[in-house]
């Protein structure tokens, strides 16, 4: 009796193992199959911005990005576009201002150019003193024009 004792609870054991793996089975093919008919599916929230767009009478663009994005990340996004305008408007003036300061150094050298051609059609030794008097005031003018760059007020001026 012992050997059927054995066989029997062998047996049972081997069908309640092999009931296990049939239950876990099922339970994976029907998780798998949700899984693919999820991924078939658009998602709840482009079904709402194609039923949006239905109601006002405009087709939704499919390019739009971050249209499925969690919302935290939609929020990042607009404020690295502010961010960027930001830098953009203050790398613009910083340009705008440079090109005044060229243009204001362009104006001193042709006048230093046309100084020192007087110099040399004149050649006299009494005209040297204006002229040198000329030049000291257009260097004073110059370094104070250094140590005080156009301001973004002057540079809309011009």
């Amino acid at each position: 009796m012992e050997t059927t004792a054995t066989e029997s609870s062998s047996l049972s054991m081997l069908l309640f193992l092999g009931g296990i793996s049939l239950a876990i089975l099922v339970v994976f093919r029907l998780l798998l199959r949700r899984q693919r008919k999820l991924r078939k599916s658009p998602s709840v929230q482009s079904q709402l911005v194609a039923h949006r767009a239905e109601l006002n009478g405009f087709e939704p663009r499919l390019e739009t990005p971050l249209i499925d994005a969690p919302r935290e990340i939609t929020r990042w996004h607009a404020e690295l576009h502010e961010v960027a305008r930001n830098i953009q408007g203050e790398i613009d003036t910083k340009v705008r201002l440079l090109q005044a300061t060229l243009r204001q150094a362009d104006r001193a050298a042709d006048r230093l150019e046309t100084l020192i051609a007087e110099v040399r059609s004149e050649g006299e030794v009494a005209g040297l003193a204006d002229l040198v008097k000329q030049l000291e005031s257009l260097k004073d003018e110059l370094h104070r024009s250094n140590a005080s760059p156009p301001t973004a007020a002057a540079v809309k001026r011009e």
